[in-house]
């Protein structure tokens, strides 16, 4: 379980290799028209709707984590650098 930042900058839950948009309390899959849910009780994440939608491509997660790791690292280092010049 993980969270990342979609390209729009918006939190997204990554949960036995399913990605989730937050709605209100909920976490809904981000493919379109899929039932997939997750909730968050305070300790852990869990599924509780199937999805509908095709199985998760494992390397498209693992794409999205990698170019979630660079989009942080260039963030921090503009911040960085704009509040020490």
């Amino acid at each position: 379980m993980s969270v990342i930042k979609s390209i729009k900058g918006s939190d997204q839950l990554l949960l036995d290799d399913f990605r989730y948009r937050r709605d209100r309390l909920v976490w809904r899959c981000v493919k379109t028209n899929c039932k997939g849910r997750a909730r968050h009780d305070g300790n852990i994440y869990q599924m509780y709707q199937d999805h509908i939608c095709l199985a998760p491509d494992p390397n498209e997660i693992e794409n999205l984590k990698m170019l979630n790791y660079r989009t942080i690292r260039i963030f921090r280092r503009q911040f960085y650098w704009s509040n020490n010049v």
